[in-house]
């Protein structure tokens, strides 16, 4: 875990910082508080293992929570490399680095405003290759579940439950500055991306996230496993 520390170190108050500063111009848009269990169907709600109720449901109350664990695999298709570098200046919505076992931190924490839920996953790659992957997940009633990577990207997203497994699929790709929206046609957008979120036993949860173009097939893949914070 030392290397984890480091990260904890190098990266948590410039990240805290830099969400400070990115919330503050949305302080005027009318959210919901994030209640997960209150966006899905309740039957839905009822099926997912009350592991995971707690789990999303503590985010709700505004509990920052770490999990530590290993992202088994972490791999990308050359072109998913090549966006991955290229939208670094939208905040780098994913990695461009592939691995195995790669020492990881996953916290979930609220925004300022008590509107939405930040989504830190920290990586420690080999060769000192640390680095933060950040995204804000909203609501609002005319839109419903949204999900912020910066840069004024966003998606929208379906969350369901199948095989007790929770799931974040999205829907659609849009950029936003200000009062203008513009929606993504598909080709032009990373693609779908399904997370999902299953519950493992005695603390722990698989997390397992895929980003499928529509004509060039996968761009992302990674699969971890994850402890419950003691």
């Amino acid at each position: 875990m030392n290397t984890l520390n480091q990260i904890e170190t190098l990266h948590f108050q410039t990240q805290r910082t830099a969400h400070r500063k990115s919330t503050q111009s949305k302080a005027e848009t009318k959210y919901r508080r994030y209640d997960l269990s209150t966006y899905m169907r309740a039957e839905d709600w009822r099926r997912l293992p009350l592991a995971i109720q707690k789990r999303f449901g503590a985010h709700a109350s505004g509990v920052q929570t770490d999990y530590y664990g290993n992202m088994e695999v972490v791999r990308r298709s050359f072109l998913g490399f090549c966006l991955a570098h290229l939208s670094r200046p939208l905040g780098a919505p994913v990695p461009p680095f592939a691995g195995k076992n790669i020492p990881t931190i996953v916290r979930l924490y609220e925004t300022p405003e008590q509107t939405g839920i930040v989504w830190e996953r920290r990586y420690a790659f080999s060769n000192n290759r640390a680095m933060t992957i950040k995204s804000i997940k909203l609501y609002t009633d005319t839109e419903g579940l949204l999900e912020w990577v910066g840069g004024g990207l966003g998606m929208s997203l379906d969350v369901y439950e199948q095989d007790q497994k929770l799931h974040f699929v999205s829907r659609s790709y849009f950029w936003r500055k200000g009062s203008i929206t513009v929606a993504l046609p598909a080709w032009l957008s990373p693609g779908t991306t399904h997370v999902t979120h299953a519950d493992e036993g005695d603390g722990w949860f698989r997390f397992t996230m895929t980003i499928t173009h529509p004509l060039f097939g996968e761009l992302y893949f990674q699969d971890g496993l994850f402890k419950d914070e003691e």
